[in-house]
């Protein structure tokens, strides 16, 4: 309770109001958090593609958008990534053909996965070309990670989600204070299968909403 009391107090002192956009797998939240922004910020495709809730905060004092990660996200990519690494130069080309003609479109981070044994990364990320293919390589790893060893399942060990500070292009001209307001990008809660705890992920983010917009 203190813990959660000190963050209502900071979010007060902040004027930090914290909106989570739900909607159903592939029901369109990267898209309009995207047009929100103003830019394209976050990875989208017609496939189910967000794992990682992902914070976006308008900050008027930069000029262009910054991923900041924290040192748990970057741990648990990086162990990610050595279980991956090791199962695929392991497993039999039947299995692993399997599973890429189950996602066809990872293929090419499935072979990066397979030919460098670890990965590492800046815990800040600039520009928002850099920012998206940063964000699309850790859903594609946490996902695949949870499909080949569900009990290492990498969400289970990130207590702070990536956020992603970014200029509030209607407001750039503007001295008018808007707060501080925090965007959360969640997965699809029915995607189904594969164990990946999706439902409980985006419960654990509602909970700490003051907002919520769904998307139909």
């Amino acid at each position: 309770f203190q813990k959660e009391i000190r963050e209502e107090q900071r979010k007060v002192k902040e004027l930090e109001l914290r909106m989570v956009i739900t909607a159903p797998m592939s029901g369109g939240k990267s898209t309009i958090i995207n047009a929100i922004v103003g830019q394209d910020l976050l990875p989208h495709s017609a496939t189910a593609m967000t794992t990682l809730p992902t914070e976006i905060i308008f900050d008027n004092q930069i000029d262009e958008p910054i991923l900041i990660l924290s040192d748990d996200l970057c741990n648990a990519i990086y162990s990610a990534w050595i279980v991956l690494h090791d199962w695929f130069n392991k497993v039999s080309p039947e299995d692993e053909e399997e599973l890429i003609t189950q996602y066809p479109h990872l293929r090419k981070g499935i072979e990066s996965i397979k030919q460098n044994p670890v990965y590492s990364t800046n815990k800040q990320v600039e520009g928002k070309t850099k920012i998206i293919n940063k964000l699309k390589l850790f859903n594609h790893v946490i996902r695949l990670c949870i499909k080949i060893a569900p009990t290492k399942n990498p969400l289970l060990a990130i207590t702070k989600i990536p956020r992603i500070k970014t200029p509030f292009r209607h407001f750039k001209n503007s001295d008018q204070s808007l707060g501080n307001l925090v965007i959360v990008d969640t997965p699809g809660p029915n995607e189904a299968g594969d164990n990946l705890q999706l439902s409980t992920i985006v419960e654990n983010e509602l909970r700490r909403s003051s907002l919520i917009l769904v998307v139909l």
